[in-house]
């Protein structure tokens, strides 16, 4: 930081919490703080009082322009105090870390925003696509945000406050059955909820796991001459056709909001025999029981 002369420095000013914000991070700034003389503020009574960050005043219309910020930002009622001694770590921790590159010059870096990636034609057709999604390390509130903004956070990219904030990416699936697509995406939240131990990250959905979800395109110009559907009053039908993912084959080249009948697939029936044209078995005659050989004979003689 460049040398001020004690004329340009206003020492010992006080903030409520409700005025100013770290220019790093975005966090609401509760105390002490001075003034150089072309405007800028910095924390600490003075320039010696270090480290010093720079603050800026909290943006109009902006929800922190109402953040009340009580005495201690983390003793508040209902908050466990194992709860309460984590948070007041992380905030330490935040508030106390360097933020000056090689030439001790102060870099501004800004806060992830939420942001939404849409699929493509491409992702359609590939039928699956990745979202990203960050969370604060401190707390269990999900956003989405954009490629860049992911890419910045995972590769520590100084001129974000990766340090202050996780990010993932998801695997989206867009096509197929509806069922099945509502439950791929809802196990695969599950998944990442559990591996990273992001809890609640599944609720963030809503229950909204078919988003982006396309149905399969409507199969058009197809031709039957016979011999695969019947017509709702059972006649065999020849024409054109059309096969709607839902509904199913349907009479007519493309797909119409005028009513159209339902086409009945003709199930191949089991060939029918004609017992007249097959041969007939020649009755066997009953064989005789094999012969028992020759009687018995008596000789005899007259006396």
């Amino acid at each position: 930081m460049p040398y001020y002369p004690k004329s340009q420095i206003s020492p010992n000013q006080k903030t409520n919490g409700k005025e100013l914000i770290l220019a790093s991070s975005g966090e609401p700034y509760k105390g002490d703080y001075y003034k150089l003389s072309n405007g800028e503020k910095f924390t600490g009574k003075n320039p010696e009082d270090g480290p010093n960050f720079k603050l800026i005043p909290i943006p109009p219309n902006s929800p922190l322009s109402d953040y009340n910020t009580p005495s201690d930002p983390f003793e508040s009622e209902g908050i466990s105090p194992l709860v309460a001694e984590q948070d007041k770590n992380f905030y330490r921790a935040t508030i106390n870390k360097n933020y000056f590159d090689n030439d001790n010059s102060f870099i501004q870096r800004k806060a992830p925003v939420k942001s939404f990636t849409l699929p493509t034609e491409k992702d359609y057709k590939l039928g699956i696509f990745k979202r990203y999604f960050c969370k604060k390390n401190n707390e269990l509130k999900y956003f989405e945000v954009n490629k860049e903004t992911y890419n910045l956070l995972n590769s520590k990219n100084s001129s974000i406050a990766f340090d202050l904030y996780s990010v993932i990416e998801l695997m989206w699936y867009l096509k197929g059955e509806k069922n099945q697509v509502f439950t791929l995406n809802k196990r695969l939240s599950e998944s990442i909820e559990k591996k990273k131990k992001w809890y609640g990250f599944s609720q963030h959905f809503k229950e909204k796991f078919t988003q982006y979800y396309q149905l399969n395109p409507v199969q058009t110009n197809l031709y039957t001459s016979g011999g695969e559907f019947i017509t709702p009053d059972g006649k065999e039908y020849v024409g054109y056709y059309h096969i709607h993912p839902e509904k199913g084959a349907m009479v007519g080249a493309v797909h119409t909001k005028r009513k159209h009948d339902l086409l009945t697939s003709i199930k191949p029936s089991s060939p029918q025999i004609d017992p007249t044209s097959q041969p007939q078995p020649t009755p066997q005659q009953p064989t005789p029981p094999p012969s028992m050989g020759g009687g018995y004979s008596g000789g005899g003689g007259g006396y």
